[in-house]
């Protein structure tokens, strides 16, 4: 596998999940931006790790980063409502958006996804242009294994902001390694390179693409 092992492409799916919150928040010294923190460590050993050809302590780094994403993943969902846009919020009693948060943050706590995303369907009724509800359900299905429910829910992110980077990339990996649609994946991490010049793994993704197009 090119990336050495699976658990390298569920944690680039993770970590990019949490940084659209990332870049809201700021880097404010609070619980989520220090749990971001330490998984980009423990992410950074598990690479070189990798790269030596220790695959069992960068399978062990992996997990550890993802451990620490999915508990930063939980903590960003009351984040995300507080930084919505205006437009996006409805009429509705507070309450009721309260329940469903509480509902979402519990599940993924509790890792039941399944649980998570029902509840996060009830928020896209109450927010449907809300393009991160729509960008974290992708991740929920994705990590669920049911890659065309995530390719369609990252499809409808870019559709309300055509400019997300992130949803580029994770959709390039899900053309690529899952829906086998190479065509579809080089255009896609195209895209991300154009909307972010000075991407810290720009080369990366650029070996990506001359590898795709040589098959």
């Amino acid at each position: 596998m090119r990336r050495g092992i699976k658990n390298l492409i569920v944690f680039c799916v993770l970590f990019f999940s949490t940084s659209i919150y990332y870049s809201c928040l700021g880097n404010t010294d609070d619980d989520y931006s220090r749990l971001v923190r330490e998984a980009e460590e423990h992410y950074l050993k598990a690479k070189e790790y990798n790269s030596q050809g220790e695959y069992l302590k960068a399978e062990e780094e992996f997990k550890k980063a993802e451990e620490l994403l999915t508990k930063a993943f939980s903590l960003s969902v009351i984040e995300d409502n507080k930084s919505s846009k205006k437009e996006d919020k409805v009429n509705f009693k507070d309450s009721h958006l309260d329940t469903i948060l509480k509902d979402i943050s519990n599940a993924l706590a509790e890792d039941n996804l399944h649980k998570a995303i029902e509840a996060y369907l009830q928020l896209l009724k109450l927010q449907p242009h809300n393009p991160h509800i729509h960008y974290n359900l992708a991740i929920l299905y994705l990590q669920l294994g049911y890659y065309w429910e995530a390719s369609q829910y990252l499809l409808s992110t870019l559709e309300l902001d055509p400019n997300d980077s992130d949803a580029y990339y994770n959709l390039g990996i899900l053309y690529e390694i899952f829906l086998n649609d190479k065509d579809k994946a080089i255009a896609c991490y195209k895209k991300y390179l154009n909307l972010s010049p000075r991407a810290w793994d720009r080369k990366l993704v650029e070996s990506w693409i001359n590898s795709l197009k040589k098959k």
